[in-house]
């Protein structure tokens, strides 16, 4: 009964953390109208969320007059969610002491970057790959939805980056009908 009682309080607490992510998972999903509307406002809550969770501080690096507002609401959600997803993987599995989201604009793309001084982990572990990545497979998809590219890297010992390549402007297409027509 001894070795039973600890098993199962651990037991309790991975199901409650389970329901709670759950929960939140249900919530967010209710509230995505308003992420929607304001992108820094709903990162900023994401991360004071992280900050309350972990203890620890977000250095954030958004550049001089991005709000988001010139991304799809869509790709706005997506962008959301992987950073939402990474930063709890961090909370979970990092022990870290530095965490850092940072925007950058070039080339009619935006990236997006988490870092973490952690403990990382093997990226292309095939172990067990369906029970331990399954946060960075649903980031993967999540990108591929909305276009953008994902490089996820770590060094065990030294922490992670993950970057999120997102295209800002659709490449204009045209119909060369259309402009050979009224000439």
């Amino acid at each position: 009964m001894e070795i039973a009682s600890p098993k199962l309080n651990k037991l309790v607490k991975v199901t409650q953390s389970a329901h709670d992510e759950i929960r939140e998972y249900i919530r967010n999903t209710r509230n995505a109208a308003s992420l929607e509307k304001d992108f820094t406002s709903a990162l900023t809550k994401d991360i004071l969320s992280f900050e309350g969770q972990t203890g620890l501080k977000v250095k954030l690096d958004i550049p001089i007059g991005f709000a988001g507002e010139e991304l799809k609401p869509n790709i706005r959600i997506n962008i959301l969610n992987i950073l939402k997803e990474a930063l709890n993987n961090i909370r979970k599995h990092a022990e870290a002491a530095n965490v850092k989201i940072s925007f950058s604009l070039a080339q009619e793309q935006l990236c997006a970057t988490v870092e973490d001084d952690g403990k990382g982990f093997v990226v292309n572990q095939q172990d067990n790959a369906n029970k331990t990545k399954y946060g960075l497979k649903i980031m993967r998809e999540r990108a591929s939805e909305i276009g953008a590219l994902i490089d996820i890297k770590s060094i065990v010992g030294k922490g992670s980056r993950i970057d999120l390549f997102v295209p800002i402007k659709e490449r204009e297409r045209t119909n060369t009908n259309e402009i050979d027509a009224g000439r």
